[in-house]
């Protein structure tokens, strides 16, 4: 009878734990802030396809450091979903706490997709991108995804 109650106090106390572990790990790790400082145009094709390159400021405002190791990003113009894609698995970082790092990624937009408004916008150079995704990232208290989206003009 000890024995079975010695064994479920240890239960009680590894599950009491494994809970304080998840509190945690939501305590100290946080929302990243995301920030898209800029979109460039690389290279026009006959407006068949668009090379764009991306900058992005992740900002780690927790007190652990924080490796990306992967993100995927969606770029709409207007109501048209013009390019989707995600970063290459061999581009992981790490951002240190209270820090933060930019990073540049390249995108292949498809400007067909959103027809004259994308044409017109490009011409004014009024043309405004949402940009969204999800930031994949890991510490030692365990695996996250966060999600952005930002509002951009081209440059």
């Amino acid at each position: 009878m000890k024995n079975r109650f010695a064994v479920f106090l240890i239960l009680a106390s590894l599950l009491i734990f494994l809970g304080g572990c998840a509190t945690v790990s939501s305590v100290f790790v946080n929302n990243l802030s995301v920030d898209i400082t800029d979109i460039k145009v690389n290279k026009v094709d006959g407006f068949k396809e668009v090379d764009l390159s991306v900058g992005m400021f992740i900002r780690n405002d927790n007190m652990v450091p924080i490796y990306v190791t992967g993100l995927t990003y969606n770029a709409v113009v207007g109501k048209s979903l013009v390019a989707t894609g995600k970063n290459s698995d061999r581009d992981s970082f790490m951002i240190g706490a209270k820090s933060g790092k930019r990073i540049v990624f390249d995108m292949k937009a498809h400007p067909k997709k959103a027809g004259q408004e994308f044409l017109k916008g490009f011409i004014t150079k009024n043309l405004e991108m949402k940009v969204y995704g999800k930031i994949f990232a890991h510490t030692k208290i365990g695996k996250f995804t966060f999600n952005y989206s930002k509002t951009r003009k081209l440059e």
